[in-house]
């Protein structure tokens, strides 16, 4: 006998309880300099708000691909206090040396499973050129850490 569990999807879980937000977009240069933000969910004059508040968060969950000599990719969950509201909030980071998206959502479990998707995503469709070989042993190779099974 086995026992098989499932976990609702993103789209599932923001049926239920409302979207997910995007609190930070951009873009980057090579050498790390922002080229052009995309549009967010939040207030434009809050948008350094937020991400002094992401600093301060607490993290909680990380996949990260390293390179050389500085880490190349990292997906994140990071739990923070609302600046504006007030109250708990659960952000996901995507962040490359191509450009960070953040977005976030009240409900920690639709966090988690957005970051979960985020890091299988990045599996099939790379962010960064990568070798065929990192790619090849599925999640355990790909990521220098991860905790996604």
């Amino acid at each position: 006998m086995s026992v098989h569990f499932t976990t609702p999807s993103v789209d599932q879980l923001t049926a239920a309880y409302g979207p997910l937000r995007t609190i930070q977009h951009f873009a980057t240069t090579p050498r790390g300099l922002i080229t052009r933000w995309k549009r967010v969910d939040i207030d434009e004059q809050h948008r350094q708000v937020y991400g002094l508040a992401l600093w301060g968060g607490r993290l909680l969950r990380q996949s990260i691909v390293k390179g050389r000599p500085l880490t190349a990719l990292t997906i994140s969950v990071i739990e923070y206090t609302d600046p504006v509201g007030g109250h708990a909030r659960y952000a996901v980071e995507h962040w490359s040396l191509k450009g960070k998206r953040v977005v976030d959502h009240a409900v920690r479990a639709i966090a988690d499973a957005e970051y979960e998707r985020q890091v299988r995503a990045e599996l099939v469709d790379p962010t960064l050129p990568t070798f065929p070989v990192r790619i090849a042993g599925g999640l355990a190779t790909f990521y220098d850490a991860t905790d996604v099974i």
